[in-house]
């Protein structure tokens, strides 16, 4: 099954990517890790990347295309994979289709701008794995500043503050309308509230899915 999530930044994609991803079996592939692990490694164009995401600003349709066709080209992505974060401009909608990968479904979360900036500001991240949390959430860690998973130490992002989250906001909001019509005329866009707890979201994606 290849899956699409939509969202804007902030509610719970890469949380409910991990879940679904876990269920199915598939890979979750998150244009937000990739760069995060070029930026960490200090590969090419680590820099240039830091530079958008410091001011806020999404990355051009160029840079974001061809990291994720390098990714989903990869073997474990051959059965199925969830796309999160890709696309997000009809551009990269229309390049995801001239690479022949058939979209099975299309589910957006959307949630309450004051509930995004409120989980933004418990949200961290495990320095290792890439593992989500929030401390002011049921997602919080079991040992403060500690992953579950890998037992690495959290950080906080540089960019999960309220002014650069207010340019994020409206930069997905003024992409993403022609992108939700396009998915809707298709009959492949389904939505989800994002609002309540992370597991009744997670419920309510396995709906969607039919499993």
């Amino acid at each position: 099954m290849n899956l699409i999530f939509l969202g804007a930044p902030g509610v719970g994609k890469g949380t409910q990517s991990r879940f679904v991803s876990e269920r199915l079996k598939i890979p979750a592939v998150s244009t937000g890790d990739i760069i995060r692990n070029i930026i960490k490694s200090g590969g090419i164009g680590a820099e240039n990347l830091l530079n958008y995401i410091n001011k806020g600003s999404l990355l051009p349709d160029e840079i974001v295309i061809k990291m994720v066709e390098d990714r989903v080209n990869l073997q474990d992505c051959k059965k199925g994979f969830l796309l999160d974060g890709f696309p997000r401009t009809i551009v990269q909608a229309k390049k995801l289709e001239e690479m022949k990968l058939n979209i099975d479904k299309v589910i957006e979360i959307k949630s309450d701008e004051n509930i995004i900036y409120n989980r933004m500001m418990g949200r961290c991240i495990c320095s290792g794995c890439g593992a989500v949390f929030n401390n002011l959430s049921e997602m919080r860690p079991k040992i403060d500043g500690i992953c579950d998973i890998c037992r690495s130490d959290l950080i906080r992002r540089t960019d999960d503050t309220k002014e650069i989250m207010s340019e994020r906001l409206k930069a997905y909001d003024e992409q993403v309308t022609p992108l939700r019509e396009h998915y809707m005329s298709v009959g492949k866009l389904f939505s989800v509230n994002g609002d309540g707890p992370f597991n009744e979201t997670f419920k309510n994606i396995l709906k969607i899915l039919e499993i």
